[in-house]
């Protein structure tokens, strides 16, 4: 994690190395070596400006624009989240 904080496994975004390629796995379920990332937007862009090098070495693998492509979809996902909930207040 990006933040070094503490947290419950199921409170995380976990990103995993499935063969060749990495991948979101937004329900904790895919096989392969995984890597985890607080689903905070300041956190995945720490991680995004470090090139992702804590997440591809907890992975072991995948290159750096597999991993900020995952970082990618994290940090919309995550923003798409934060702009329905600031529109249904």
């Amino acid at each position: 994690m990006a933040c070094r904080r503490t947290r419950d496994k199921q409170d995380l975004v976990r990103l995993a190395r499935h063969g060749d390629d990495v991948v979101v796995d937004w329900d904790q379920t895919a096989p392969g070596r995984g890597s985890s990332i607080c689903p905070d937007l300041d956190c995945v862009e720490q991680a995004t400006a470090r090139d992702a090098a804590r997440l591809r070495a907890s992975l072991r693998g995948g290159t750096v624009d597999q991993v900020l492509c995952a970082l990618t979809e994290i940090h919309h996902h995550l923003e798409s989240a934060q702009h329905s909930k600031e529109h249904n207040a």
